[in-house]
Parts: C-alpha cells; structure tokens; sequence
C-alpha cells in the first residue's frame, strides 16, 4: 500500500504532522484517511493562537526612566521648534509673494515700456515719411 501525504512527499513509514493521507489501494481507488492525533494537535494550535497576544519587550536596561520635568522639557521644546518652523514658512511665503509682485510689476512695466517705444518709433516713422514727403515737394 503506498500513500501521498499533503506535503507531497510519498512512500511506506513516512511520519507526517498532517491530518490526512490519501490512501492508493490496489484496486485503485483513493481513500482518505483521517489521523485523529494530528486533528487534536492543530486544534490546540489553532486555540494558542487565538489567544495569544503580543507583548512588548522589557524597557532597555541602559535607558532611564524620563521624569516629569524632562518630559515637559520635551514638549517645549517640540513647541518652540513647531513655532520656529511655522515662521520660517511664513517668512518663506512672505519673500515668494513678493518676488511674484516684483516679477508682475516688472513684466507690465516692460510690456509698458515696449508699448510706448512701439508708439514712439511709429510717430517717428510718420514723421520720416512726412520729412521725405516734403522733400519730394519742394524738388
């Protein structure tokens, strides 16, 4: 009689922590076979490890124990570095909207700026085409 166990592993005498095996008679036709020991060894497993429950490790030998004072010491600390950070952004969003006004006034100054030499160098065309005109008339 040879059997296959669930791991895979087949052959006469072989020991298994698995609940069943699966039987090839001779006549060919599978039969499983439960094993009622491996049943009440996974039962008990399976309850282990519903009730088990982490538990932290033991505090480090070379830490002291943080008192009252230190602790606060703690919190003020994150506090004033909190504020620090809090306005070194806002300074940081100050200085970048600025540069925003600065880039804006610049752009419609220059756009200003070419606006007015486009008008100064078309009235001084006129005026060249006036001059030439007149030229041209008094030849």
């Amino acid at each position: 009689m040879n059997y296959c166990n669930r791991t895979g592993r087949s052959g006469i005498g072989s020991s298994s922590n698995n609940s069943s095996s699966l039987i090839i008679d001779s006549d060919c036709s599978d039969d499983l076979i439960i094993n009622e020991e491996d049943e009440e060894l996974r039962a008990r497993n399976s309850e282990d490890e519903d009730y088990y429950k982490p538990i932290a490790p033991p505090p480090s030998p070379q830490q002291e124990p943080i008192t009252l004072q230190d602790d606060i010491h703690e919190k003020r600390d994150t506090k004033l570095h909190a504020q620090t950070l809090d306005q070194l952004l806002r300074k940081t969003l100050d200085r970048q909207q600025s540069r925003i006004c600065k880039r804006q006034k610049r752009r419609s100054s220059i756009f200003n700026n070419n606006q007015h030499k486009l008008k100064e160098l078309l009235s001084s065309i006129v005026d060249e085409d006036m001059i030439h005109e007149l030229r041209d008339m008094v030849l």
